[in-house]
């Protein structure tokens, strides 16, 4: 979606030099794909990774933690695993149903979901 967003900037930079016909009827198309396409939830989750490494004293386990948040696609079927989901910018459909906070565990990483809320993406002006 990030295309669309880019091409309205570049209609609103050049809406003086194109005839206001084609102005109004190219920001009325952007919107519609916007209204019409993807269902977009803003996401934030905690990535946790455990990790054993050797020191001097003996095995030690470290603990590293990373939370985000970002926009994403919900996909109706998506037949990849939660993670990589995620990696590429998709929320696996479960989640959407899933009580908050959820965890997801997948060995030696946990995903904690703290909330999935729909987002709302900026109305363009025609």
């Amino acid at each position: 979606m990030e295309h669309l967003r880019i091409i309205q900037d570049l209609i609103d930079e050049n809406k003086e030099s194109l005839p206001t016909g084609v102005t109004t009827e190219l920001m009325k198309q952007c919107q519609l794909v916007f209204d019409t396409g993807a269902t977009l939830y803003r996401v934030c989750w905690t990535t946790v990774n455990v990790c054993a490494y050797m020191t001097d004293e003996g095995e030690e386990a470290k603990m590293i933690e990373s939370t985000q948040t970002a926009i994403m696609e919900a996909k109706k079927s998506y037949s990849s695993t939660t993670s990589e989901c995620l990696r590429d910018g998709f929320l696996h459909p479960y989640l959407l149903t899933a009580k908050m906070p959820h965890i997801h565990n997948t060995g030696s990483t946990m995903l904690i979901f703290h909330s999935i809320e729909p987002h709302d993406p900026r109305k363009r002006k025609n």
